[in-house]
């Protein structure tokens, strides 16, 4: 009998390292695991280590020698990573046929160039916290439309306040809601708003081409169009593409190109949005509010001045941070290293070496908890 493969779990704050291992065992067979947790202080020196990271890639970071130590101590056959890094001296410890599993929807903590460089395959788990997301822009655009966090506050300062200087709000059926960027996120958005009565725009900057056939998304009535239509005519306009550039996908021109007393909602990067632009816009009286769950610097400092306007509605980046969407990490990893095995593509498969592919499948295969077992 072949000897069991050796699978290290890093887990962290949010993802201890024993639940990792707990799901592989659940799923795999014939495996060892070793579980270490990334030991940190508290969640804000883990966000603030973790903006690192995606600021300068995983030698940003350094982990401490127990960590180090312990990646350097065998080859391993994979390696299941939440948020702590891996840069290329960690890459260099993965077996031949191994694997890196990123547990989160980027890579940013993985030396993605070393893993090619050493025929690695990456493996990541997109879509984790899609519904945790699109649950928090429902929320945010109710909360921001209907003045329900913005009341709450007046009211707890003693004041019965009912107009906000606004006119009365309109109900989500009446509302025309564009969503930027339509992958697992955007796509949930727009079913829940869909099945509220709401008209659905969309448009995706990652498509070169807009598709033909709405059907084919999943939800016939979802309307796809141009961004400078869907700001054109949109009453919310909800934000949930990934950053790539050097330039926010919503400037000057494009706030102004936006239906006047819209709303905006921002739970995706901070980078897409030119947010001095979007301040102007509040200000001018162009766009009637705001809700922002991401900021160029976080924790946002107090002198920021969206913490001092009236028309926004601000939350610490929490719309990903359920606990569902950490926990079934581990599950949608394997679910991609099934996937391999098989043959069939996968949302989560970033990198498969062409050459180790037989050899990859052929090596995990047999590890593969049945149905029966």
């Amino acid at each position: 009998m072949s000897k069991p493969a050796q699978i290290l779990c890093l887990g962290d704050l949010y993802l201890p390292a024993e639940k990792i291992a707990a799901v592989v065992h659940h799923r795999l067979v014939d495996v060892e695991t070793t579980a270490v947790d990334w030991p940190l202080a508290d969640l804000g020196e883990l966000a603030a280590k973790n903006l690192l990271i995606e600021q300068g890639g995983p030698a940003a970071v350094t982990l401490p020698n127990s960590i180090t130590d312990l990646l350097g101590h065998r080859c391993w056959d994979a390696v299941l990573t939440h948020f702590a890094p891996l840069a290329e001296g960690a890459v260099s410890n993965i077996c031949t046929a191994g694997w890196i599993g990123v547990l989160r929807g980027g890579i940013e903590n993985v030396d993605l160039q070393a893993c090619i460089a050493q025929g690695v395959t990456v493996i990541n788990s997109p879509g984790r916290n899609a519904n945790a997301v699109a649950e928090f822009t429902i929320g945010l655009i109710l909360a921001e439309t209907r003045h329900i966090a913005r009341a709450h506050k007046l009211l707890q300062e003693g004041c019965w306040e009912k107009e906000f200087g606004r006119p009365l709000p309109q109900e989500l059926c009446e509302l025309v809601v564009g969503i930027v960027g339509y992958g697992a996120i955007g796509r949930l958005v727009a079913a829940k708003l869909t099945a509220l009565g709401t008209r659905v725009l969309a448009y995706d900057p990652a498509l070169t081409r807009q598709p033909a056939n709405p059907a084919a998304t999943g939800i016939p009535s979802v309307e796809f169009t141009s961004l400078d239509h869907l700001l054109a005519i949109s009453d919310v306009v909800t934000l949930h593409a990934r950053y790539s550039g050097t330039q926010p996908l919503l400037g000057k021109r494009e706030l102004s190109l936006m239906k006047r007393g819209a709303y905006l909602i921002n739970t995706a990067r901070a980078e897409l949005v030119d947010y001095q632009a979007l301040m102007d816009a509040l200000a001018s009286g162009h766009l009637t509010g705001a809700a922002i769950d991401v900021f160029p610097e976080e924790p946002v400092p107090i002198q920021a001045p969206w913490l001092h306007s009236s028309r926004l509605t601000l939350t610490p980046h929490l719309g990903g941070a359920t606990a569902n969407s950490f926990w079934r990490s581990p599950g949608i990893a394997i679910d991609c290293l099934a996937a391999i095995t098989s043959g069939q593509s996968h949302p989560g498969t970033v990198y498969l070496p062409k050459q180790h592919a037989v050899a990859f499948r052929r090596r995990w295969a047999p590890h593969l908890r049945s149905v029966s077992q």
